[in-house]
């Protein structure tokens, strides 16, 4: 499989999209104003593609980091981000911002970013409306929690709050 997607990765057009969202991923990193031509559903499917790859096969040969640069060049707040990466990552029940950050600290954690994906989390607010539907609350809920414990934001408040989300 690891021959496959590294062929994959040396087409014209990839190389193309794969430099677009690593401009796009470094001038968001240092919150500059940038105007991409990056195709989002084309990003997110291949994001989709490489994180499949790497979780099914364990160790690849590609670039982990390839597969969080990609996802990380998503403007999850924006309305046309979070609808794409629904329809491409979406789980029932499950908030998309939510489950956006989760994969996003998985592919981190498995591409040795621990430092980058403690500053990238600093953006995800947890959802605060409930799901009236229990298993979709405790889904939500588990993510979140992981999510704070990757964080680790400000001390032990985010594993204080991870816990506090486990046991209310």
């Amino acid at each position: 499989m690891s021959n496959i997607i590294n062929t994959i990765l040396q087409k014209e057009s990839i190389i193309s999209l794969l430099n677009e969202s690593e401009k796009r991923y470094i001038l968001g990193q240092l919150k500059l104003p940038y105007s991409s031509e990056l195709n989002d559903g084309e990003a997110l499917r291949l994001s989709f593609f490489l994180i499949n790859a790497i979780f099914s096969e364990g160790e690849g040969e590609f670039d982990k980091a390839i597969a969080y640069k990609l996802l990380k060049s998503i403007n999850i707040n924006s309305k046309k981000g979070t609808s794409l990466f629904e329809e491409v990552f979406g789980i029932e029940g499950v908030d998309s911002k939510t489950i956006y950050y989760f994969y996003l600290a998985n592919v981190a954690l498995k591409a040795d970013k621990q430092i980058s994906i403690r500053v990238d989390l600093k953006e995800y607010n947890p959802v605060t409306e409930g799901n009236s539907n229990w298993k979709y609350k405790l889904l939500n809920k588990a993510f979140e929690a992981y999510i704070l414990l990757v964080r680790k934001q400000n001390g032990f408040s985010d594993i204080e709050r991870a816990l506090a989300v486990m046991i209310p």
